[in-house]
Order: C-alpha cells, then sequence, then structure tokens
C-alpha cells in the first residue's frame, strides 16, 4: 500500500502476520508463533514517523535458556521520529536504481553517510514503547529512547555524535522473572557451567551486587531500572555513574 507524497517520497503501511518463525543457535531452538506486524508511516511537515507495532501470541524458548519461563507473550510498539524526508527521498531513489548491484550494500552506506548531516540536523530518535513481556514467573516491562540533538550533532565524529546524545530507559521485572533469567545464565554460562544449586547462589549474589550499587532498586514484588543519558552524563536510579567504571 505505497502512495507518493508531495515531495515525492513513496511512503505506505503494511499489514503481516507469520504464523510461525523458528530459529536455531548452539542447538538451542526458537519458536515464535502468530506473529503480527503493523506498520504505520506519517508525513509531519518535512519530516517522517514510522511506527511499528509488533505482537507475538506464544515464543517457546528451549529449556537450556528458557527454563522455568513457560510460553512468553510479548506486545511492544517501536517508532522512530523526526526522519528528514528530502534525506530518505535521495536514499530511495538511489536504492531504486540500484536493483541486482552487488556492490549496493557499500553504494547505500555511502550515500547515507552523504545525507547524515541532514538527517541528524532534525533530531531523530527511536522509541521502544509499551514493551510487555509475559512469563510463567512474572513480567518485563518498560520504555525506552534513544536520540541525538540536531543543535550539538554538526559533525560527524563520535566525540561530537557522543555529546549530542540523549537517552532514557524506564523498566521493571518480576523478582522471580529475573532470578529465574539469571539461574539460566549461570547454567549456560560457556567458560563455567554451573550445577541448578551453584547457579542459585551465583544469581542470588549477582542481584545483591546489583542491588548494593544502585543498578536495580526493589519495589514490592519487583525490581526497578530508570537510566538517563545526557550532555555525556549517565544516571541510574537517579546516582551518577563514572563512565569509565563502565569500561574498567
Amino acid at each position: 500500500d505505497l502512495k507518493k507524497i508531495a515531495s515525492g517520497l513513496e511512503i505506505g503501511n503494511l499489514i503481516l502476520q507469520v504464523k510461525h518463525i523458528d530459529f536455531t543457535e548452539n542447538n538451542n531452538t526458537t519458536n515464535l508463533n502468530n506473529l503480527h506486524l503493523v506498520t504505520d508511516v506519517q508525513e509531519q511537515g518535512d519530516m517522517i514517523n514510522f511506527n511499528l507495532q509488533a505482537n507475538t501470541d506464544q515464543i517457546e524458548l528451549s529449556e537450556t535458556i528458557g527454563s522455568g519461563l513457560g510460553n512468553i507473550v510479548q506486545t511492544g510498539n517501536i517508532s522512530l521520529h523526526n526522519l528528514d524526508t528530502a534525506s530518505l527521498l535521495i536514499l530511495q531513489k538511489k536504492f531504486h536504481k540500484l536493483h541486482d548491484n552487488p556492490m549496493a550494500a557499500f553504494i547505500m552506506f555511502g550515500a547515507l553517510m552523504e545525507v547524515a548531516p541532514n538527517l541528524l540536523a532534525k533530531s531523530p530518535e527511536i522509541k521502544l514503547n509499551q514493551l510487555l513481556i509475559k512469563t510463567a514467573k512474572g513480567n518485563l516491562q518498560g520504555d525506552f529512547r534513544i536520540g541525538l540533538d540536531g543543535s550539538k550533532a554538526k559533525r560527524l565524529l563520535l566525540p561530537v555524535l557522543f555529546n549530542a546524545l540523549t537517552a532514557e530507559a524506564n523498566l521493571t521485572i518480576s523478582k522471580k522473572l529475573l532470578e529465574q533469567a539469571m539461574i539460566n545464565h549461570f547454567q549456560q554460562t560457556i567458560d563455567n557451567k554451573k550445577s541448578l544449586e551453584d547457579a542459585k547462589v551465583a544469581a542470588e549474589e549477582q542481584i545483591k551486587t546489583y542491588l548494593a550499587n544502585k543498578v536495580l532498586v526493589k519495589l514490592a514484588d519487583d525490581y526497578k531500572l530508570i537510566v538517563n543519558f545526557n550532555n555525556g552524563k549517565l544516571l541510574v536510579n537517579g546516582q551518577e555513574i563514572s563512565l569509565s567504571d563502565l569500561t574498567n
């Protein structure tokens, strides 16, 4: 369902339903049943906003990585905001001319670099809204946003872009779900696999460390994580974290 807007850019919406998908990695198979995808593209002045609603009725993880979690249900919304229409039109025209060109990926990357300054000037952002993952051990839910301040992103240099970066995350996870996920992780760590009892102890100690360092905040039956990044400063649950500590 494509339509050409005044700028010449072709936009459209999509509704896709997939009955079943499965994929295997390291002998672990994941099954997705009844995947629903709905896209919505809207014009806003000289910018484009893109929205993707994704729901999965049933996610089945292999026993090794999904032990105790049962059948998982997922809903969420991903959106891209403030995309420069003129830049998208240039990329779209370039893409249409390439067809089966074996160098298409390299050519498109070069084209993207050419229009990047104009894209960044509009302060683009990506959001993950209303994320909800339901499991037998409780839920994970939250929102996430990452963007670039166009008034600061004047040059395609990492220090400049880093200073222009803004991000927010607000996540809540049930205590039982985090505990089970940590146990599964420690049982499957390639270089140091643990027995179930040892994995339980390791998971408990790791969560205690998170709480002591205020990476997690304890609520009634959940743990909370709030992250803010702005002007090169990282706040985790209101506490400033030195970026050098993350790289050491």
